[in-house]
């Protein structure tokens, strides 16, 4: 095995989100979050958070490993509900709203939330009221929640007992507890779920931090689903560093990137090789460039790299906290990019590729 090396993380029992919280100390004034419709600071969106808390706590019992379903495209509300969710102590459990009513039933029967949060302005949620024997709520952009009547079908504000919205108490999490769980198809099919704890990915920010740093002007465009765990990466870090986010739907985004990485002058990009296929190259103000999920090939890993300051191509299953291994890209590296190698306080093993069992030499 190779050792990724030993490292002591700075607040690694620490939660995630008090990452982000150390950003709204340090600049509440500064942007956090742009979209196609406002940009927010990180003061209004701590407090927009802390509303969530407020609710999910007060009224849904949400406390330390406690699941939260989220069903909404990328938004605000996303954010919001993510942040929320974390700090009244639970784990968010990520529900796309392409995903088929029976993998949503699947995944709601396994994961048992204490509630559901639904975007309240998009369509397609597939379930009547009551369907489901959990709680469902509906988040607005401003980060209220409201419950439907089942009288009349209107909608009424979810009440909590607010003490100081700009200061959400912190209720224990982090360390062992969970962070968030994201559902693979399993290898029967059947959605099967992945349970990250706070200290792994608190691991591996620090990890990204001292290998490939977002720095405080940066601007990242948030790319991947939050259905899988590329997300951790691109948001987390981001909001570590006290950078930007820009979040568009995913249809928005397919449409008009380019646009948008010129618009808001995007220098920090985590995606798949396939999406990249679509980023216009010419004149891109793209300067950190980090690929995973899929095989990087010779020809685009060559082109990017001679184009931008930095790319680097990672590897790892869900199960390891987003990314295990990463290497540097370089325009004269004659093979595609390799996996590279192992993040901190990692090993790493090279096995055989028909018999698991046995390990690989060196060379």
């Amino acid at each position: 095995p190779r050792n990724g090396g030993a490292r002591q993380v700075h607040n690694a029992n620490a939660p995630l989100h008090s990452l982000f919280e150390t950003s709204v100390k340090r600049a509440p004034n500064d942007i956090a979050l742009i979209t196609p419709y406002e940009s927010i600071s990180y003061r209004e969106l701590n407090k927009r958070a802390n509303q969530v808390a407020y609710c999910l706590h007060d009224n849904y019992k949400v406390d330390k490993d406690c699941p939260v379903g989220l069903w909404m495209e990328k938004c605000a509300c996303m954010l919001v509900s993510i942040l929320g969710t974390l700090k009244a102590g639970g784990a968010y459990v990520a529900l796309d709203p392409e995903y088929p009513k029976q993998r949503i039933t699947a995944i709601v029967d396994d994961a048992k939330p204490n509630a559901i949060i639904v975007q309240s302005d998009i369509e397609g949620w597939l379930f009547e009221d009551g369907e489901l024997e959990y709680p469902v709520v509906y988040v607005t952009e401003e980060g209220y929640l409201m419950q439907q009547d089942t009288t009349d079908s209107s909608f009424d504000l979810v009440e909590f007992h607010e003490e100081d919205i700009d200061h959400f108490p912190e209720h224990y999490s982090g360390g062992s507890s969970m962070a968030y769980i994201l559902y693979t198809s399993g290898s029967t099919g059947k959605p099967k779920g992945v349970v990250l704890e706070h200290v792994n990915v608190m691991n591996f920010l620090d990890a990204l931090r001292n290998i490939y740093p977002i720095y405080k002007s940066a601007c990242s465009l948030f790319v991947a689903s939050y259905t899988f765990d590329a997300h951790v990466q691109i948001v987390h870090s981001t909001f570590a560093a006290t950078g930007k986010l820009v979040a568009y739907p995913k249809h928005v985004m397919l449409e008009k990137v380019g646009e948008i990485i010129e618009e808001h002058q995007i220098d920090t990009i985590h995606c798949t090789p396939t999406f990249l296929t679509m980023v216009p190259i010419e004149n891109t103000t793209l300067n950190n460039v980090r690929c995973g999920g899929e095989k990087l090939g010779l020809e685009l890993m060559q082109k990017w790299s001679a184009h931008v300051g930095i790319m680097w191509n990672s590897y790892g299953p869900t199960e390891t906290a987003v990314s295990v291994t990463v290497s540097k890209c370089s325009p004269n590296m004659p093979y595609p990019s390799s996996i590279g190698y192992q993040f901190q306080n990692l090993l790493a093993y090279i096995v055989d590729g028909n018999d698991p069992t046995i390990l690989c030499p060196l060379g």
